[in-house]
């Protein structure tokens, strides 16, 4: 286990069920093995990670997003310009469907295997709501009965990507 302390980074716990911020790190210049690895071990606990006043561009955002895997280009969104793994996600205050669905989503998991990390880098927010809520899934499974957990272990799903009919 990696010795946050020594590396200068506080862990803040934001809810019980996921979620941490992270104090101390500076993500606008390369990580150390050190560092990245303290990364992917603190996103394994907590499962989302906030970290204040970093200014990415998207050539560092890429960057930072190497810790975790291989980025993902996304085949029918149109991407930030030289950087084709980045999107850029914008919503005005008049619109009122949000990106992504009217309602909730999941990224990418129309493909094998699914994304399993996404970044965003936030840089307009409004001063009330805008907010992004997140799901621990794996905790959602462990609450279920044990019959309901043989039942959904014997169970699969195929996701579909709904943009891949209107291209």
């Amino acid at each position: 286990m990696t010795d946050l302390a020594a590396l200068g980074w506080e862990v803040h716990r934001v809810a019980p069920a996921l979620g941490a911020h992270v104090a101390g790190v500076d993500l606008t210049r390369p990580v150390s093995s050190t560092e990245a690895r303290g990364l992917v071990e603190l996103l394994s606990e907590h499962l989302v990670l906030t970290f204040h006043d970093q200014s990415l561009d998207p050539a560092r955002q890429v960057e930072l997003g190497r810790i975790f895997g291989d980025p993902y280009v996304h085949p029918f969104l149109e991407a930030v310009p030289e950087h084709p793994s980045v999107l850029l996600v914008a919503k005005e205050p008049d619109e009122a469907e949000t990106f992504g669905g009217e309602h909730w989503h999941a990224d990418i998991t129309f493909v094998d295997p699914p994304s399993s990390v996404s970044l965003l880098h936030a840089h307009e927010l409004p001063p009330l709501g805008g907010d992004t809520l997140f799901a621990n899934q794996f905790l959602a499974f462990d609450q279920l009965s044990d019959g309901m957990q043989r039942m959904l272990a014997l169970s699969w799903s195929k996701a579909r990507n709904w943009l891949a009919n209107s291209v």
